[in-house]
């Protein structure tokens, strides 16, 4: 009977992992018909503005970041602490709703919570309805682009090709520690683009780590928005859409239970096993996680001592 029982449980687990990859598989392709439809409207649509177009990539960019195509708003696992991001960086990607009087937006959180995800789906999203329409990179390359274009005397050019998108994603704007003037009159360039609603702005940055004052002058009247990654429910649904099969439910729900709230950590993890199940040719355990995520490795939020801080 114990044999029976537990055959019976295992075809019930198997059963529904099965019926939610299927959903997933559902949903991925419901979605991209209602882009092909969106693409035909928009197309079609005779009120877009008319404005110069992006053509190409800058004459310098040898860095900048790139969307990756994972990384869409259907694959982002929303939660009560990351809903109100996920909308207004959707609104922002939708052509339609560009208007005047809009603000940048700024979306602060720690590491690992979502936030180049959140850039990079909003790129691909607008690329998806035109190429060559959105651009991403960090602050820092962008900086490097500023440079060159005044090295060659081809700042308005830059400009044009800037203001030529009809979004910018901006990542890492923490990371610049000084800010050159012309770097910082680009920036209210953009901003001012974004007022008019010729172009919409998406900016991110780590909630530990303070921008340049100046810079936050520029962002003064950006729009910011919190975002991490919730409890344990969040950090398990996270988990699942990143297992492509499924793992096993006792394997995600450690994952869940010990993550510390970084979905980049959970990602790299899921990775190995991902790799472990290639190679061993059958499903991983939780041994396997184990190995992959000791449990000191995992330590909360609440556990990390204050000088191992960013």
């Amino acid at each position: 009977m114990k044999e029976h029982a537990a055959r019976l449980s295992s075809s019930s687990s198997e059963l529904i992992m099965a019926r939610e990859a299927l959903r997933r598989e559902l949903a991925l392709k419901l979605e991209r018909v209602r882009r092909s439809a969106r693409r035909h409207s928009l197309a079609m649509s005779s009120n877009r503005a008319a404005r110069p177009r992006a053509k190409g990539p800058s004459p310098w960019l040898v860095s900048s970041q790139t969307s990756k195509p994972e990384q869409t708003f259907d694959s982002f696992v929303s939660d009560g602490a990351n809903r109100l991001a996920l909308r207004l960086a959707w609104g922002i990607a939708d052509a339609t709703l560009i208007r005047p009087d809009q603000s940048p937006l700024l979306v602060v959180g720690p590491e690992g919570s979502g936030k180049t995800h959140l850039l990079s789906a909003a790129v691909s999203w607008v690329s998806d309805i035109e190429a060559g329409e959105s651009l991403m990179l960090n602050l820092f390359d962008l900086e490097l682009e500023v440079e060159q274009a005044e090295r060659f005397d081809r700042l308005p050019e830059l400009r044009r090709w800037l203001h030529g998108h009809r979004l910018v994603a901006i990542d890492d704007i923490h990371e610049l520690r000084w800010c050159s003037p012309r770097l910082l009159e680009e920036l209210r360039a953009l901003v001012g683009a974004v007022a008019v609603g010729s172009l919409g702005l998406i900016l991110a940055k780590d909630e530990r780590r303070a921008c340049h004052e100046l810079l936050e002058q520029v962002l003064l009247g950006a729009q910011r928005v919190e975002i991490a990654v919730g409890g344990k429910g969040h950090r398990g649904r996270i988990a699942a859409s990143m297992a492509t099969p499924p793992f096993p439910d006792m394997v995600l729900d450690y994952l869940a239970t010990r993550s510390n709230g970084n979905a980049r950590h959970m990602r790299e993890a899921i990775t190995q096993l991902q790799a472990t199940r290639r190679l061993l040719r059958r499903e991983v355990t939780l041994d396997d996680a184990r190995a992959v995520f000791p449990p000191k490795e995992l330590m909360t939020e609440k556990e990390v001592p204050e000088d191992l801080g960013p």
